[in-house]
């Protein structure tokens, strides 16, 4: 919808005078944020349904540098994949939901120092990918509740939308076998 919604040229434009001012100005936080949404941005905005892993892991990385600063540097990310896995295709914008779920739902409420981790492994011609945080964690009865049960979600209240969209689209490409 944001296609539609903003030209993405003058948004390019705005975030690259947000960044050269915090370059003068010595703000590398803002500097930072700038350009990992504007990176964002253009991933989000790119036609293809399907990118390399590692196009994900790009995106995923630059939602990343910006809840770094967001959380003051208490929050930690790693990846676990081997190398013959980054060109594999995957349905764009899956990660990114499932992480963001990991820190508000999981890791914030812990009030602990957080730690994401990524791995993924192909196993008898399945890919898997496993997000995990330390945070609070949830049962395996509340995940199946909060991919199911949308009756929560609202025009007004969006929250909650992330991970059921994610594993409908999962299920859609995938089949029902397949999904979070």
């Amino acid at each position: 919808s944001l296609t539609y919604q903003i030209n993405p040229h003058f948004l390019y434009n705005t975030l690259q005078t947000i960044e050269a001012i915090a370059e003068v100005r010595d703000t590398p936080e803002v500097q930072t944020i700038a350009t990992s949404l504007a990176q964002m941005f253009r991933y989000n905005l790119k036609p293809e349904n399907f990118v390399p892993l590692s196009d994900e892991l790009a995106h995923l990385e630059a939602y990343f540098s910006i809840e770094r600063i967001r959380f003051r540097n208490q929050i930690t990310f790693a990846t676990d994949l081997a190398p013959e896995l980054f060109s594999l295709p995957v349905p764009k914008f899956v990660l990114q939901p499932i992480v963001e779920n990991a820190i508000f739902s999981g890791i914030e409420p812990s009030g602990r120092f957080g730690l994401i981790q990524i791995h993924a492994f192909a196993k008898d011609g399945v890919f898997y990918v496993t997000v995990r945080d330390n945070g609070v964690g949830i049962s395996p009865e509340n995940i199946q509740k909060l991919l199911t049960d949308t009756s929560r979600i609202t025009k007004s209240n969006m929250s909650g939308i992330g991970l059921p969209n994610v594993d409908r689209r999962l299920k859609l490409v995938y089949g029902e076998d397949y999904g979070i």
